[in-house]
C-alpha cells in the first residue's frame, strides 16, 4: 500500500533529525576527548584540518566544504569549553 506524501516527508524529517542528534553526540565526543589532550597538539591537528580544507574535491560541493569549514570551527569552540566548564549535561544547556 503506497504511503501519502506526508507521511514520507514525516519519515524523511525523523530520518533527518535522528541523523543530526548522531552528528551532535560525534560531535561533543570528539570535542571531550581532545579538550583532553595537549592543547598545542589540538591546536596544532585543527590548524592542519582547516588548511586541508583548501584541498578537499570540489566536487563535494561548497555546502559541503562550508559544512566542514564551520563543523571544525565549531568542535574548536567546544573544546576550549570543555577544558573551562564543569562536567555534565546542565552545563551544555547552560550554553543554550
Amino acid at each position: 500500500m503506497p504511503r501519502s506524501v506526508q507521511e514520507r516527508l514525516a519519515s524523511l524529517e525523523d530520518a533527518a533529525l535522528g541523523f543530526e542528534g548522531a552528528i551532535y553526540a560525534l560531535h561533543d565526543l570528539i570535542a571531550h576527548w581532545l579538550a583532553l589532550a595537549p592543547e598545542a597538539e589540538v591546536r596544532r591537528t585543527v590548524s592542519k584540518l582547516k588548511s586541508g580544507a583548501e584541498e578537499l574535491n570540489p566536487s563535494l560541493g561548497l555546502q559541503r566544504i562550508a559544512g566542514y569549514r564551520e563543523e571544525l570551527a565549531s568542535i574548536e569552540q567546544e573544546i576550549e569549553y570543555a577544558r573551562e566548564a564543569p562536567a555534565g549535561i546542565l552545563a551544555r544547556l547552560r550554553r543554550i
